[in-house]
């Protein structure tokens, strides 16, 4: 199945689901293993929930996909990754060593891919309390572009992709590409600073 039709399939038994929001952190934790994009889980808690407690619930399940990946190589290891994202993991190697919480948090803020990310720092043996607090505040300003942009389809019933996009709330996908823009001129002024 395509992503659209397993992130469809999980929409819809979340939303019918009276602990839609105990079942999306469990769901969201464990995704790591099939490599389903976080981002698309996260676009989805808003267009499930809306973006009331998106900071409680996503940002708690973010976290703990983080750690449970982090977790999950030293059953995988190597297999994960391409030769192309072992360049993710070689500019971090030096970074991480003398600052592995500024390190992170850089990723997070710079939209690095998530799950490469923690696979790398368990790799580089990243000090692992700096790694979960970094990743826990540098997700807060990305998960909530991505639940912004979610609850742009809050209260619809979605059968496909193509009849979301009819009824979206163009507002709040605006306010989500602003808030993106921001985000990452925020990230690139920081990284220059601590440079």
């Amino acid at each position: 199945q395509s992503f659209e039709d397993i992130a469809l399939w999980i929409y819809n038994f979340l939303r019918a689901s009276s602990l839609g929001p105990i079942l999306f952190i469990a769901v969201y934790t464990i995704r790591p293993i099939v490599l389903f994009p976080g981002s698309l889980m996260t676009f989805m808690w808003g267009a499930l929930f809306g973006p009331i407690f998106w900071i409680l619930y996503t940002v708690l399940a973010g976290t703990a996909s983080a750690i449970f990946a982090y977790f999950l190589w030293m059953v995988f290891g190597k297999k994960l990754l391409s030769d192309t994202q072992w360049w993710i993991i070689g500019t971090l190697k030096g970074q991480l060593d003398n600052e592995p919480f500024m390190s992170v948090l850089m990723t997070r803020l710079l939209f690095f891919p998530f799950d490469i990310v923690n696979y790398a720092c368990w790799f580089l043996k990243a000090n692992f309390p700096k790694f979960t607090l970094a990743t826990f505040v540098g997700i807060i300003p990305g998960t909530s572009v991505f639940v912004l942009a979610g609850a742009a389809f809050y209260g619809q019933e979605i059968t496909s992709l193509s009849q979301a996009i009819q009824n979206v709330d163009t507002k709040l996908l605006l306010a989500a590409a602003w808030l993106f823009i921001v985000i990452t001129v925020f990230a690139k002024l920081l990284r220059k600073f601590k440079r």
